[in-house]
């Protein structure tokens, strides 16, 4: 697992027009990407802010499961 956060200086229009002069995200990784780059699974809670499946999805997200890191690069921010 990978934890890191991505930082961006331009400005972000939301569907209600409001808009985010900059904004960051935290985010983690699991498994690696394939060479051909389409084994991307992204996910994510609605309801919290923590990037962290595991600790939240555990009956989905892990070795032999759903969400299997070394099937899939999991991006969930």
């Amino acid at each position: 697992m990978t934890n890191r956060i991505f930082y961006s200086g331009k400005p972000l229009t939301l569907e209600s027009g409001y808009v985010l002069p900059e904004y960051h995200l935290a985010y983690s990784t699991y498994g690696k990407l394939n060479e051909a780059k389409d084994n991307v699974a992204w996910i994510f809670h609605a309801l919290t802010a923590n990037s962290e499946p595991l600790e939240w999805w555990p009956g989905l997200v892990g070795k032999g499961k759903l969400f299997d890191p070394e099937k899939y690069f999991i991006v969930c921010v």
